[in-house]
């Protein structure tokens, strides 16, 4: 259930309408001169998106709860959990319930 969910949110559709703030596929490219693309968001660009960070978080601790019920091993990836926390990151919102030992 957990893994589901992660890949619900580590994919690049999720998150269709901000390619450069979300860390997907690659870094933002680097000019010549050497200062980052940045691509500001609005307040409440920012406020919508850290909104669905925090579903992700309460989708993620229901699925770990009910993989434990259900006595499913814990089998998720390296690759889709440091994307989750990547994510998680940008907005302030802490993953350690989901992931402790991370």
């Amino acid at each position: 259930m957990m893994s589901n969910v992660g890949d619900k949110y580590s994919s690049a559709p999720m998150w269709p309408n901000w390619p450069n703030v979300i860390p997907f596929p690659a870094p933002m490219p680097v000019p010549p001169n050497g200062t980052p693309l940045i691509n500001y968001v609005s307040r409440a660009e920012f406020d919508a998106l850290k909104a669905i960070v925090l579903q992700m978080k309460e989708e993620l601790i229901e699925a770990k709860k009910q993989d434990i019920a259900d006595g499913n091993p814990d089998c998720e990836i390296e690759d889709k959990v440091s994307i989750l926390k990547q994510i998680a990151k940008l907005f302030d919102v802490d993953l350690k319930e989901v992931f402790p030992n991370e």
